[in-house]
């Protein structure tokens, strides 16, 4: 019970009461979202030098590894979505108990999904880390052709360089249906097409194995807050 507390507390608005956002009422989401496992606060709205409009930040969880049996709070990761697109893909989700929708497969498929709508998974580092470290994380996806994961290996290391350092970003966005775009500390390094990337890459952190459960959790919470605001 202490977990599901934990993981609540950094879905969408939760200042909002659930009774709210059942009603469909008009409710403002709060300026900032905030991770308590590391205290690093992610704007609720965020325009990338990618986005062509500003995104809306649905949660944010931290991803935690284990380093000399020791647990470390690696980075607070969010889920950024485009408005407009999003809200209609996810109008079937309105006024759906948030903890109850965490559970649902299909809200991830739509999340996870391609050409819907603009999404970007925006990682703020509680320590530092090394570029080849973060680039081994990212390209630890299936299906992906091997030369398409060395384009995005080398974008990521000439964005990162040798390390990225505490508060510092990486910003994973997935533009139209084939389009990963790679930033870094809020610059737009490049981009690679393919079909497979992307949603490889997503489900890293949205599949059945997400790297952070608890971030992939309150992205779903987040979802009927944000189709209430």
């Amino acid at each position: 019970m202490a977990d599901r507390a934990t993981a609540s507390t950094w879905s969408v608005c939760l200042t909002t009461s659930y009774a709210k956002a059942a009603g469909l009422a008009k409710t403002p989401l709060s300026p900032d979202v905030r991770d308590p496992a590391t205290g690093l606060v992610l704007p609720r709205t965020k325009q990338f030098a990618s986005s062509k409009t500003g995104l809306v930040c649905l949660g944010v969880g931290v991803r935690v590894k284990s380093v000399a049996f020791v647990n470390v709070n690696v980075y607070t990761v969010g889920l950024y979505v485009e408005p407009k697109g999003a809200r209609k893909a996810l109008k079937s989700y309105a006024g759906r108990d948030p903890e109850e929708l965490s559970k649902d497969k299909s809200v991830y498929r739509v999340l996870g999904g391609a050409g819907d709508f603009s999404k970007y998974l925006h990682l703020v580092f509680a320590r530092s880390v090394g570029a080849q470290k973060v680039v081994d994380a990212f390209t630890a996806v299936k299906g992906v052709n091997q030369d398409v994961l060395d384009k995005f290996s080398s974008l990521t290391m000439e964005g990162v360089g040798k390390s990225i350092n505490r508060e510092e970003s990486v910003t994973l966005g997935w533009e139209g249906k084939d389009r990963l775009v790679v930033l870094v500390r809020d610059k737009e390094i490049g981009s690679v097409i393919d079909e497979s990337l992307p949603a490889s890459v997503f489900n890293l952190f949205l599949g059945s194995d997400p790297v952070s459960p608890v971030a992939k959790t309150a992205f779903a919470e987040g979802v009927p807050a944000f189709l209430a605001s």
